[in-house]
């Protein structure tokens, strides 16, 4: 057997109003809670890259991190030995591969 559903009542907006009570004001400082939030964030991401290089918990990870040193430092030596500036740690590690940079010999 169905049921009916009920008519949603309605409420005068006056009788909402009188009933209302004011926020109590807040008891905790949200400064002091984005504090704990950001340094917390921080402590997380430091941990994290110090376990990622620690070569016990991620041996993959470690070598991949030694050998692009390596090749890193190998670039530069080649640079160097070529007679060209070095290139800026964290730029572009390999050389261009456009055909515009091959003929012009920029890269």
């Amino acid at each position: 057997m169905l049921r009916r559903r009920r008519a949603p009542q309605t409420v005068e907006p006056a009788s909402v109003t009188s009933l209302a009570k004011p926020l109590r004001a807040q008891s905790v400082n949200k400064g002091k809670v984005w504090l704990v939030f950001v340094l917390g964030a921080a402590g997380l991401f430091s941990a994290a890259v110090l376990l990622e290089n620690n070569e016990r918990f991620f041996p993959a990870i470690s070598r991949a991190n030694k050998a692009m040193a390596a090749g890193r430092k190998a670039m530069q030596a080649r640079t160097r030995q070529q007679g060209r500036k070095p290139l800026p740690p964290g730029s572009l590690d390999r050389p261009c591969i456009l055909p515009c940079c091959a003929a012009a010999n920029c890269c």
